[in-house]
């Protein structure tokens, strides 16, 4: 019922609708090559072939958390013009600057904080934490200011202060 009308309003807003379609057209399709060269499929594919690029040339320890914007903009200008694009994920973000080492770190991390959520039995807040692991898969989250207080505080309310009420068998 919750996906009708979250549904239509993909398809109503223009730039939406848009990604939308082009989802859409790939399925149907199933190829890149037979979308426009300026989707954003096309986009992103062009931006990951280049993060395993840059990757290939410093793999355990990375390029350090400054030179990976200016290391991944020389691979994509040729492909994708004078656009500077990050990554568009957070956890190749993590692959290119701190390379498979701080990737395993920040996936440790992830583990933990996930274990610590479940054995809480915080319902909510499994929930809001699957939602940001999914949405790294898709977004630099921590490029932005904004990006990291919002992950910080919110997990951190859930892990510290959110308790689950217990129904006691005194009830009973």
């Amino acid at each position: 019922m919750l996906l009708i009308p979250v549904a239509v309003s993909i398809i109503q807003n223009s730039y939406s609708g848009f990604r939308f379609y082009e989802v859409i057209e790939l399925i149907s399709n199933g190829s890149f090559k037979s979308l426009s060269d300026t989707n954003t499929l096309n986009t992103r594919f062009e931006i990951y072939s280049c993060v395993l690029e840059v990757f290939k040339n410093s793999p355990i320890f990375g390029h350090g958390i400054g030179d990976v914007q200016d290391l991944l903009f020389s691979c994509t200008r040729n492909l994708l013009g004078a656009f500077k694009y990050n990554s568009h994920n957070q956890y190749l973000e993590f692959l290119l600057s701190s390379g498979i080492i701080g990737l395993l770190s920040f996936l440790t991390f992830l583990v933990f904080l996930g274990r610590g959520l479940f054995k809480k039995q915080s319902v909510l807040g499994v929930i809001v934490f699957i939602f940001f692991i999914l949405s790294f898969f898709t977004e630099n989250l921590f490029a932005r200011t904004r990006g990291v207080f919002i992950f910080s505080y919110i997990i951190y309310l859930f892990y510290f202060f959110y308790e689950t009420e217990h129904i006691s068998n005194d009830y009973y």
